[in-house]
């Protein structure tokens, strides 16, 4: 059975809707990830969503893009597959906040923890060190090749 991820995760497709159908489905998986990413906890609901399927294998497949959020969830998928001209970019997760000095306190710790989060996953796939990982800002890779200049 293929699974089309595409679009914004958030806004076309919802963290809740995605691990809901998912664990209504049984066998092997086809992933086509084609997303420029999206919000994080939505993007956090279906990474958890595909790791913890264990009816079969999900095979993931960047037909196009797996930007920010997006290239998070695709290090989930058993197996990952890309189209000679896929694009992936990682990047630290950003956000906005309005309110008091000590809800923006607040917003930039949980943004911090994101990162550690995410910069982890980066690391153990082999995008680099955790260190490394916590730097890259707008790292655009195709084919695994860093673009300059984008």
């Amino acid at each position: 059975m293929t699974i089309k991820l595409k679009g914004v995760i958030g806004w076309d497709v919802f963290g809740y809707d995605f691990s809901d159908m998912l664990s209504k489905l049984h066998g092997d998986i086809d992933l086509e990830i084609d997303s420029p990413g999206g919000i994080v906890s939505d993007g956090i609901t279906i990474a958890n969503a595909i790791r913890n399927y264990d009816k079969g294998k999900i095979t993931g497949r960047v037909v196009g893009e797996a930007c920010s959020m997006a290239s998070y969830i695709m290090l989930f998928c058993d197996e990952l597959f890309f189209e000679p001209n896929a694009t992936v970019m990682i990047h630290e997760p950003y956000g906005g906040c309005l309110g008091t000095a000590k809800d923006l306190d607040s917003a930039a710790e949980s943004l911090r923890k994101h990162s550690d989060v995410m910069a982890l996953e980066y690391s153990k796939h082999g995008f680099g060190t955790f260190e490394e990982c916590k730097a890259l800002n707008w790292a655009p890779f195709v084919l695994g090749f860093v673009i300059v200049g984008l």
